[in-house]
Formats: C-alpha cells, sequence, structure tokens
C-alpha cells in the first residue's frame, strides 16, 4: 500500500510541473468554497427476505454533510478537495447505537487541463466517475450506500476533436478506506474484496448518432474470508439514436469473459430504452419510456460462470429498493441474474416539480439454485415493482423528492414471500 502512495504521490508532482510548465496566458488564480447538506427519511420493511412474520423494520434518517474546496492557480489547473460526513438515527430498530461515524475525503484531486500543450485533461486522486448512464461505472464504493461514489485513481480524456473523445483511467479501491485519513474511524466497508480496474472508453457522434464503445478490465482480490479472486473483461457498446418526431432510442450491451476463481467466466449484460418527448403540460405526461433490461444468470448445469457482474456500477439504477432484495441472493445492489420490461411516464405538475410513474413486470435469466432458502421458488418470474417518485425544487438551492416503491414476488421467490413498501423523502441544500 505505502509503494501505492508514493506513486500517486510522484504523479502528483508529475502533474504539477505538467501544469506549471503550460503556457498560460495570464495567472487567473481562484478560490471557491462550496456545502451541501442532505437530509433524508427512510422506512421500509421485508424488502431483505420478504418474510412480514420478522421484525426487520427499518427507519431512520440519513445527514450526510459535505464541505468543499477548489483552487485554480492557474486556468490549466485546479485541485479540489472535499470533506464529507453521514450519520444515521435509526428509529426502528431502536436498538442501533448512535455514532457520527466517519469524516473522510469524499474527493481529493489534482486536474490540469491541457498539459504540455496537449488538448487533454488529466485527473490524479480521488474523484467521482460516470460514464454514460452508469451502466458500467458509477459507484467505487457500494457498501457504503450513497454516502459517496468516489474511485482512487487516475483518468484522461484525450479531445481527439470536437466530436469525439477518448477517456482512460485506472482505480484502485480498497476494502475500507485505507489510501487516506479518516476522523472518528468506523471501518465502514466499501466493497467486499479489493477492485482494480483500467479502462478505455471512447465517445463519439456521426450526424445526429451519439457512440460509445469501451473496454474495462477488473481484478478481485482475495482476503482472509473471501478465498476467491476474479478477472473480468468488458466489452461494450452504448448508443443513442435520434429516431422522428421527438422519439429517440437508447441502447447499451456488453459481453463478459475472464475467470470467477477456477471457472471459466461467459456474461452478457444490457439494456435499451425509447423515449418519446409529447411536447404537452399537465395533466398529460411530457415524456414516455418504453424499456428493458438483460442480465445474465449463471446455469447450475454447466461449469462455466454465465453470471454477469455489474463492475462499477452497484448503485439504485433502476430501483431504490431492489438493491436490498439482492442482499440475501448474492450482494447488495449486485445487478445480476435480472431482466426487465417497463414503462414510465413524467407528467409536469408546476413549475420545477414532476411526477414519475414506472411499473416493471420483473424477471431472472435462471432460476433461483435449488435448496436456498432465498428467494427458494422455482421459477423466473420477479414480479411486478411499482414506482412513484415526485422531484420538486424549491429554491436554486434546495431541492428534494419524495420516493415509494411496491414489489409484489412472483415464483421465483417461495410460495409464501411477502410483498413490500419502501418510502423515502429528502431534502437537499447547496451552496
Amino acid at each position: 500500500m505505502g509503494k501505492k502512495i508514493l506513486i500517486i504521490l510522484a504523479a502528483f508532482s508529475l502533474l504539477l510541473c505538467a501544469a506549471l510548465s503550460a503556457d498560460d496566458e495570464a495567472n487567473r488564480s481562484s478560490f471557491k468554497l462550496s456545502f451541501s447538506e442532505r437530509l433524508r427519511l427512510e422506512t421500509w420493511d421485508n424488502a431483505i427476505g420478504f418474510d412480514s412474520s420478522l421484525a426487520d423494520e427499518n427507519t431512520y434518517t440519513r445527514t450526510r454533510s459535505s464541505l468543499a474546496a477548489e483552487w485554480k492557480p492557474f486556468d490549466s489547473l485546479v485541485l479540489v478537495c472535499k470533506i464529507t460526513n453521514e450519520f444515521r438515527y435509526y428509529f426502528a430498530p431502536n436498538d442501533r447505537e448512535f455514532t457520527i461515524h466517519e469524516f473522510f475525503f469524499d474527493q481529493l484531486y489534482l486536474r490540469a487541463v491541457n498539459p504540455f500543450g496537449i488538448p487533454a485533461s488529466l485527473t490524479l486522486g480521488r474523484q467521482d466517475m460516470r460514464f454514460g448512464e452508469g451502466f458500467v461505472v458509477m459507484d467505487g464504493g457500494p457498501l457504503d450506500g450513497s454516502r459517496s461514489a468516489y474511485f482512487n485513481g487516475a483518468r484522461l480524456d484525450y479531445q481527439i476533436n470536437p466530436q469525439n473523445t477518448l477517456s482512460m483511467f485506472y482505480v484502485y479501491q480498497p476494502s475500507t478506506d485505507r489510501m487516506l485519513p479518516v476522523i472518528n474511524e468506523q471501518e465502514q466497508k466499501m466493497v467486499e474484496q479489493p477492485e482494480e480496474g483500467y479502462s478505455f472508453y471512447f465517445s463519439g457522434s456521426l450526424g445526429s448518432l451519439k457512440y460509445e464503445p469501451y473496454y474495462i478490465h477488473k481484478n478481485i482480490y482475495e482476503t482472509a474470508t473471501i478465498k476467491e479472486e476474479s478477472s473480468i473483461e468488458t466489452l461494450g457498446l452504448r448508443a443513442i439514436i435520434p429516431l422522428t418526431g421527438g422519439l429517440e432510442f437508447t441502447g447499451e450491451a456488453a459481453s463478459q469473459w475472464g475467470a470467477k476463481g477456477d471457472n471459466d467466466r461467459e456474461a452478457f449484460g444490457g439494456y435499451f430504452h425509447l423515449d418519446y418527448k409529447t411536447g404537452e403540460s399537465f395533466p398529460l405526461p411530457e415524456l414516455i419510456t418504453l424499456g428493458g433490461i438483460y442480465l445474465t444468470g449463471d446455469d447450475q448445469d454447466t461449469p462455466e460462470w454465465e453470471a454477469w457482474d455489474p463492475l462499477f456500477s452497484r448503485w439504485p439504477k433502476w430501483s431504490e429498493s431492489l438493491i436490498y432484495a439482492f442482499i440475501k441472493e448474492s450482494k447488495v445492489a449486485y445487478w445480476s441474474n435480472f431482466n426487465s420490461l417497463y414503462a414510465s411516464l413524467r407528467i409536469p405538475l408546476w413549475m420545477d416539480t414532476n411526477l414519475n410513474l414506472t411499473y416493471h413486470f420483473l424477471g431472472a435469466d435462471e432460476p433461483a439454485p435449488s435448496g436456498n432458502s432465498f428467494p427458494g421458488g422455482s421459477g423466473t418470474d420477479r414480479g411486478s415493482l411499482l414506482i412513484a417518485r415526485l422531484n420538486f425544487k424549491l429554491l436554486p438551492e434546495l431541492s428534494g423528492h419524495i420516493v415509494w416503491e411496491h414489489l409484489t414476488p412472483g415464483d421465483f421467490y417461495s410460495a409464501g414471500a411477502d410483498g413490500y413498501n419502501w418510502f423515502r423523502m429528502e431534502l437537499f441544500f447547496q451552496y
């Protein structure tokens, strides 16, 4: 680990020298502070075990505070530091001990723009990254929830021309936050096993067509308690195709190969959605979406491992509640062996307020392994999921949402499986 830190420090020094040697028109030093506060109330039951007889009700608040500083000593150089803390207060279960939890570096990176006159930006350090819709790259530490989403690494974005960009990154994610100091350390787990990865991600356009081919390599290393290692190669493509009259098609598909322990890996994942902007106003929807998701599961009758690995995208992409349903099945937010056909409406209400209604017909690519108490069913019907989300903006600095989700389980789960309700309210202030 010490060697990795030395490499990072050396890279920082190199980047600083490159930026200072760049030919700036003027020294336009600037400094900016920002602050954000996110307040959430969440309540749900049965979302993990689908058993209403268990005392598994959860009701709690989540308070996340962040203070960030941005310093630009030159036009071509920016240093960003962000400190975050999130604590929870539990109403149920009422035996959870309260703690203020950790203060940690949510971001700490140095970015050089056009170093050495090259049309590119180079970012080194702890940073957020998202590519496309976050299907393969979005969150580097899924086990702390939405407290953070950072990656430890380096990213280069090379501007080939105004229409085409090649992005490359390298990341290393330890199981806990060991790379930067933490105040009031709570041994917060970030991921089950240390992960490492690199990628080549191209973003281009041909007329109105936008396309994004990519290649991602990921290693998952063993720990003292988890002895299995994995290597995953992923080759994929995302495309956005405007059709006609407010209609647009978006699709992404990727193939995976490599190894999972002693087994060869062979998996596939993808999604699509067709979006129609109606141009209507309340009470009619302004946006109508039809979509589908398909993520392979493992066939128990073959020696290969066919289950899709979500790479660096274990976050609530399609549902806030389903990420908990994956806990006993595999891991939290581990989108795999999953499919859906869904429809969604976005209805404008007033000003910056809209209501989103989504209905999912859920399924699995493969039945659950026999003999497991959960999911416990013999079919591939995961059931149906209804999502209602109200988004609002009260002030330029103050926004929020209210989310309700209800799942009715299918035969992928045991015959006695109970449905669940999941609810959240949020206020978000940023200044």
